[in-house]
């Protein structure tokens, strides 16, 4: 039973995507990741059955991968409709996430579509199939249910009626359907209200008069200050204090530092040449 419950919380986010997150993004990697969580509550119930066939003595051995065990449980229960289409479309779904060339279509739209080529077919998942694809497992979870503890078919109807409805946008697409397949009913003419020529001419309503706008001489008492007219108030309206800017203080001039003269080189004596006599 924990592997029951298990899958019902992955049924119960599979639920909230669909109603939630598929309805307002509209995008393939919703429906992928939906996929997804529809074949972990498979792989959750197939868990269960297994262990339940074991319980009763039907097999001793157990295999590995997830394709075997699908077959293991389509072998037990041969019988059993339900559990053998259920079977299907799990390894249904498991090749159409293992599919390599998925194609995007009407992204961002109602009708978005994810397109994929398994065994040589082409694959289409929309939103309305994904939505049939989890209520039919929903009823599955039930039948396991079910079949484990050994209710009646009654109970099955008592569990379905606990859960929501398929979403909006389906039957609003039934309606429509039906709505074209009846006619609506032709418009009645409905008589004419003719004015006979006898009758006299019709007043008009006068035109309303052009009122001018009265601007009113002297102050306006709306921008003036409250107690300058409110006889509550008898204080004097007081002037604002002019607030003299101090001036700004003029630099004094640095002054301008004084050259020292340089003393001037004395010139020295040119010593004249005297010429020697010959003796």
């Amino acid at each position: 039973m924990e592997k029951l419950n298990e899958a019902y919380e992955e049924l119960k986010r599979v639920d909230h995507l669909i109603y939630v997150s598929l309805k307002y993004t509209r995008t393939v990697d919703v429906i992928i990741n939906i996929l997804n969580r529809t074949v972990d509550a498979y792989a959750l119930m197939v868990d269960s059955l297994i262990s339940y066939a074991k319980e009763q003595g039907k097999i001793t051995n157990e295999p590995e991968s997830a394709i075997e065990r699908a077959e293991l449980v389509k072998n037990l229960f041969g019988d059993d409709d339900v559990v053998v289409d259920n079977m299907q479309l799990y390894l249904l779904e498991r090749k159409l996430l293992r599919a390599k060339n998925v194609e995007r279509e009407n992204e961002y739209r109602r009708h978005v579509t994810m397109k994929t080529i398994v065994e040589g077919r082409e694959e289409i998942v929309n939103i309305d199939i994904i939505t049939n694809y989890f209520l039919y497992q929903r009823d599955f979870l039930s039948h396991v249910r079910n079949t484990i503890e050994g209710k009646s078919g009654s109970a099955l109807r008592e569990q379905a009626a606990g859960m929501p409805d398929a979403p909006a946008w389906m039957s609003a697409d039934v309606e429509e359907e039906e709505d074209e397949r009846t006619p609506p009913p032709p418009p009645t003419k409905q008589p004419l209200k003719v004015r006979p020529v006898s009758a006299p001419p019709r007043k008009r309503a006068p035109r309303p008069k052009k009122y001018k706008i009265q601007i009113p001489k002297g102050k306006n008492p709306i921008l003036r200050v409250p107690f300058e007219h409110d006889p509550r108030y008898k204080r004097e309206v007081r002037p604002e204090p002019v607030v003299e800017m101090p001036k700004a203080k003029a630099k004094p001039k640095k002054a301008k530092p004084v050259k020292k003269a340089k003393p001037k080189k004395l010139k020295k004596p040119v010593k004249k040449a005297v010429k020697k006599k010959k003796r």
